[in-house]
């Protein structure tokens, strides 16, 4: 023990001759630019040879050392202190990129490998999960416990395949997403949230029975309270970007750049447009039949060609995923059987909402930050649990 003490005293010792006349022309030339700096630089350098000569009385008498743990620990406060010089010695210019740089890095992957909260851009799982909810995605959850019936799963969808584990292409499609033609990079597979019918070992089975949609797990009739009992209204939504004038000042809305899109919104029907829970409706937004002058609607309760399928019995390593909102979710119902490696994690809760089609609620603030806040903030499904 003492050997090893002694050696890295030695090693200390040497360090401080070699850095002591840098040292101090750190403090000569900060002395006026940065006093507080200049101190603190030589209040560690005092504290190191202070330190230092305290053990070489030690190992000069090696016979008065009571604690060899205690001595080890000094030297190891020497080494604290010349790593905290050296941070002190890096260019601002260095400090002020490596913090955001590393916290960048930590951030990114904490995101890629132990959560995410991506926004909610389809209504595969209404009313569970709305266009515009943020969902906390837990992606370890499975290394813990098993996929169960009932989870809400995020998966990447398997119409477009994944390259080779951990290959540039993979690597490429799991971090960026977006083809980039010039070096011959494919796009990625899109995300999408479905529910896990079936696990490994089940038989699942979907029938029409009075024009309705049945599933049948191993031969018995599937109750399912999560399924959206809501019609479907047609919706007209516009999104698009904002622009200034030519003084940059105010911001007006692109008309131009405005895309008119056609979805599916879930709509109580005892309740007015001006009350709806889920979405925000107005007339403006609702097209009408030019036969029938009303809007358009989606029954929930009849069934369609492709809720009837044949048995199947669920292979190791597959599941059988299905979405909430039945009426307008593409599912195993079009794909088939969901491989394990598609599936990344679990929806644990919704962390905020926000109602808009935009692609970031950005720019809706920008459009009206008044009517943001007060009619297109869903508080009511912030933190919400799963």
């Amino acid at each position: 023990m003492i050997a090893k003490i002694q050696q890295r005293h030695d090693v200390l010792l040497k360090k401080l001759a070699e850095q002591s006349e840098y040292i101090d022309q750190k403090v000569d030339d900060w002395k006026f630019s940065y006093p507080e700096q200049a101190l603190y630089i030589e209040t560690k350098k005092r504290t190191i040879e202070k330190t230092l000569n305290y053990v070489t009385q030690a190992l000069d008498d090696p016979e008065s050392i009571e604690d060899l743990e205690a001595l080890s620990k000094k030297l190891d406060d020497v080494e604290s202190v010349f790593a905290s010089l050296q941070h002190d010695f890096k260019p601002r210019w260095r400090k002020m990129i490596e913090i955001p740089a590393f916290l960048l890095l930590i951030t990114f992957l904490m995101r890629s490998f132990i959560f995410s909260v991506p926004c909610i851009t389809s209504a595969t799982c209404e009313p569970t999960l709305l266009i515009g909810d943020r969902a906390f995605i837990n992606k370890i959850a499975y290394e813990f416990a098993p996929i169960k019936h009932g989870d809400l799963v995020f998966l990447d969808a398997p119409d477009i395949p994944l390259a080779p584990k951990w290959s540039k292409n993979y690597i490429w499609q799991r971090v960026v997403g977006s083809k980039f033609e010039p070096l011959n990079l494919p796009e990625g597979p899109k995300t999408t949230i479905l529910r896990v019918i079936a696990v490994p070992g089940d038989v699942i089975e979907g029938k029409i029975e009075h024009g309705a949609a049945i599933l049948y797990l191993n031969g018995k009739k599937l109750n399912e309270p999560y399924l959206n009992p809501y019609p479907l209204i047609a919706s007209q939504q516009k999104n698009g970007a904002a622009k200034t004038s030519a003084k940059f000042f105010p911001l007006t809305f692109n008309k131009q750049a405005t895309k008119k899109s056609v979805t599916w919104s879930t709509y109580v029907p005892t309740k007015s447009l001006e009350e709806q829970p889920f979405y925000r409706l107005t007339k403006e937004n609702i097209p009408v039949s030019s036969i029938t002058g009303k809007p358009f609607f989606k029954d929930p309760k009849t069934a369609s060609p492709h809720d009837s399928f044949e048995a199947v019995q669920v292979p190791t390593g597959h599941y059988w995923c299905l979405g909430d909102n039945r009426k307008n979710s593409v599912d195993s119902r079009t794909w088939g059987l969901i491989d394990e490696h598609l599936i990344r994690g679990r929806v644990q809760a919704i962390m905020y909402s926000i109602d808009t089609q935009e692609s970031t609620w950005v720019l809706d603030i920008i459009k009206d930050p008044v009517q943001f806040c007060s009619k297109k903030l869903r508080t009511s499904r912030f933190l919400k649990k799963i």
